[in-house]
């Protein structure tokens, strides 16, 4: 299982490797941290991803294999809707992943091999990798869409789960009526609906993956723009140096004209003396 992970692991692809590796010798070791970051905040996606795929077909079975009457038909189905939902979003976040995995893996592809032929001005395309920020951002939608889904989902359960213990409460109050017994104030005996707990723990834990993995993006979107940003302060600062070189270039040569101009005037005042 752990060799599967490694081969299909972004951070150990080849050519990122490759283009990180090139980045370094070349001095441009932010560029090199900010691609290997990625990749790895892509691998930690798609590893809690397929996590939570994992958790909701464990919930799923549950609730198929339950038969407890306490819990009706109607909050079964109703669950099951939210786990089909959220089966879907991580479906369709896993395949913006695999797309957002090709690119970057394509891009390292031809910007090593851009820097066997043409050398180190090639590693100027680490910028392209901005590309792949709009499909990160969209996976970051969705992801925040999920954050959403699961406080409703929780918040639905925990409705129900009122609803069951007041419907409790009231029956066994009025049995305790009909006998002549004291009625029972709940308040202070609020007792949570275990069945719900139960529910709940799986969306709670999802919610919990849902923030981290949004971390994730957050910052993996930071990285690629600041790789563009990068690439550009390289080209001004080259710019610059040009311009410097080119007008320390021409200064020299006005001090030369002006040297031999100031030389000539010499020459001809003593010449006038001598006369």
């Amino acid at each position: 299982m752990r060799s599967m992970e490694i081969e299909k692991s972004l951070a150990n692809d080849k050519a990122i490797l490759e283009l990180v590796t090139m980045l370094k010798k070349y001095g441009m070791n932010d560029d090199a941290n900010d691609i290997f970051e990625t990749a790895s905040y892509v691998d930690m996606i798609e590893r809690k991803l397929d996590d939570v795929t994992n958790e909701l077909v464990e919930v799923r079975k549950q609730l198929q294999e339950l038969q407890d009457k306490t819990i009706g038909d109607t909050i079964k189905k109703s669950i099951l809707d939210m786990v089909e939902r959220a089966e879907n979003r991580i479906a369709d976040m896993k395949a913006t992943l695999t797309e957002v995995k090709d690119n970057m893996k394509a891009k390292a592809t031809e910007i090593v091999q851009a820097v066997r032929w043409k050398g180190r001005e090639a590693l100027n395309k680490v910028s392209e990798f901005v590309g792949i920020r709009d499909k990160l951002k969209s996976m970051r939608e969705k992801l925040k869409d999920g954050i959403i889904d699961t406080d409703k989902t929780i918040a639905k359960i925990d409705a129900f789960g009122a609803g069951m213990r007041n419907a409790g409460q009231t029956v066994v109050n009025t049995f305790r009526t009909f006998a002549d017994k004291e009625v029972v104030d709940y308040e202070d005996k609020e007792k949570k609906f275990s069945k719900t707990e139960m529910f709940k723990k799986p969306w709670k834990w999802q919610k919990k993956v849902y923030e981290s993995m949004d971390r994730h993006l957050e910052a993996a979107i930071g990285n690629v723009t600041k790789l563009s940003m990068d690439v550009q302060m390289h080209e001004m600062e080259k710019m610059w140096d040009e311009m410097y070189e080119k007008n320390s270039k021409e200064l020299m040569e006005v001090a030369q004209v002006a040297e031999i101009m100031s030389y000539g005037d010499k020459e001809i005042k003593k010449e006038g003396k001598s006369r």
